[in-house]
């Protein structure tokens, strides 16, 4: 999956509140900005791709955060290659619990991420 030149985009599927026929359309909005607010990683944790191998993230300048902190099933464990650039607000790119979701990859590259503090988090692993 390739996720190109983007700048705008800060999540990969939007948080949805049901909307009744009666319902305020603002006040709909403002339930949906809230989710937005309290989920900030690109991947929510409903996001299930369980036979991805290759992923490319680039030109995602409001990328901050990509994996939840949950995952449903086996998603993600078969990513073998991960490429990554130009994601300027990209903080770090593997927290703890991904660390241990992607034993099958062979191929990561990351380039461009001015932001970016730290890969792996392996202090927050051992603390698990």
């Amino acid at each position: 999956m390739t996720i190109k030149n983007c700048p705008e985009m800060v999540r990969f599927a939007h948080p949805t509140a049901s909307i009744r026929e009666d319902d305020d359309v603002s006040n709909t909005r403002d339930v949906i900005d809230q989710e937005i607010a309290s989920q900030p990683a690109f991947f929510s944790e409903k996001v299930l791709f369980p036979d991805l191998k290759e992923l490319t993230l680039s030109g995602l300048g409001n990328l901050s955060t990509i994996w939840h902190n949950e995952f449903s099933g086996d998603s993600f464990r078969r990513l073998e290659e991960i490429n990554i650039e130009s994601c300027g607000m990209l903080r770090k790119v593997f927290p703890p619990i991904t660390v241990q979701r992607c034993m099958c990859l062979k191929t990561l590259i990351v380039a461009e991420c001015d932001s970016l503090e730290v890969v792996f988090d392996l202090v927050g692993l051992a603390a698990m």
